[in-house]
């Protein structure tokens, strides 16, 4: 996990040409984008925009995937992210191939 600001991004582009697309995009994000699934390089690199009202972290599940990678961008208002490594965490599903994610109890 990387704890940064968007600001303090550039080394991260280091991490690989996906990386850099997707901060690329999300340096260029406007809060007026719409809803929905922006790709940046097809299935490879892709935006997903939401908004949503943010439940009490009793009420949320942490999530590790195989495949992709997040970036987390939080552009209006605030949210809690807890984080933990996966090692400690309890499977509560299967994991999900199409979906690329598995959810764990709270530690």
């Amino acid at each position: 996990m990387i704890l940064d600001t968007l600001s303090q991004s550039a080394p991260y582009q280091q991490l690989g040409p996906r990386f850099a697309a997707g901060l690329k995009w999300l340096g260029e994000f406007s809060p007026a984008t719409a809803d929905g699934r922006y790709d940046i390089d097809g299935d490879d690199v892709f935006a997903l925009v939401q908004s949503y009202d943010t439940v009490p972290a009793t009420e949320k599940k942490y999530e590790s995937h195989r495949v992709y990678a997040d970036i987390q961008f939080v552009a209006e208002g605030s949210e809690q992210i807890y984080y933990a490594p996966t090692a400690i965490l309890r499977p509560t599903m299967a994991y999900d191939e199409v979906k690329d994610y598995l959810l764990y109890s709270d530690p």
